[in-house]
């Protein structure tokens, strides 16, 4: 079953961004060096120019908020979460992202928070009407709110949130939304209780359900050189 990973990290305090960016740029090439040896169809269609990342697209796509602490979004298509898995155990992975969890992952227990998610079958673009598996690529600040919908409600939020593609698409917005899949690890679910995500380019009011989350993300820019010396520091890590 295709599905979309969402994972939403919280971010150490103080962290180096010009650090946290290269290192996040090597995960992914690493990342996309495994996708083409072990799930090559992921990247079918990308544009590929190994080490020249203004004109790559990887598998992943990557997202910041600005806030103290920061988060990071990523997500990333998957035939299953089973096949994410592989990647996660993968010995490429645990090597690439070593020094990102040890220098910049929170230490809090809830720091990383990662589902898989069926697109709901509604959402669009403003160019196309057909549901994406997985959400557009945004250029600016958008908003991802995580939903808690009642199991009686599902019929009913399906179809309010049908009515918000349908005016974002007039209105020219981006929205993308789907379900979250519960997974099989063991871990504890309430079954009376569904969780719906949306991307979306402005915050609407679902009216269904309540707000387990919500938050404002930016896509992710190759922060400015801190240069030492020659005149007054300016401190501006950017997590404000």
């Amino acid at each position: 079953m295709p599905v979309v990973e969402c994972a939403v990290i919280k971010l150490r305090q103080g962290f180096n961004e010009l650090d946290l960016y290269e290192q996040l740029m090597e995960g992914l090439d690493a990342q996309d060096d495994w996708v083409r040896c072990h799930q090559p169809h992921l990247l079918r269609g990308k544009r590929y120019q190994h080490k020249v990342r203004h004109d790559q697209e990887n598998l992943s796509s990557l997202y910041m908020t600005h806030t103290d602490p920061a988060y990071l979004l990523v997500t990333a298509p998957w035939d299953s979460p089973e096949t994410h898995g592989e990647w996660l155990k993968s010995d490429e992975n645990k090597t690439t992202f070593s020094g990102f969890y040890e220098c910049h992952l929170s230490p809090d227990a809830d720091a990383v928070s990662v589902c898989h998610v069926v697109p709901s079958g509604t959402a669009t673009t403003p160019r196309s009407s057909s549901c994406s598996s997985r959400p557009p690529t945004f250029k600016k600040a958008f908003h991802v709110e995580k939903r808690l919908v009642d199991r009686a409600d599902k019929d009913a939020a399906q179809r309010v949130l049908e009515e918000l593609i349908a005016a974002a698409k007039e209105a020219g917005d981006q929205v993308w939304a789907g379900w979250t899949v519960k997974d099989s690890s063991g871990a504890e679910h309430d079954e009376e209780i569904e969780e719906l995500i949306i991307f979306s380019e402005r915050e609407y009011d679902f009216g269904i359900g309540r707000t387990k989350q919500s938050f404002l993300f930016n896509p992710i820019t190759v922060p400015n050189p801190v240069i030492v010396g020659g005149g007054e520091e300016d401190d501006d890590e950017g997590s404000s």
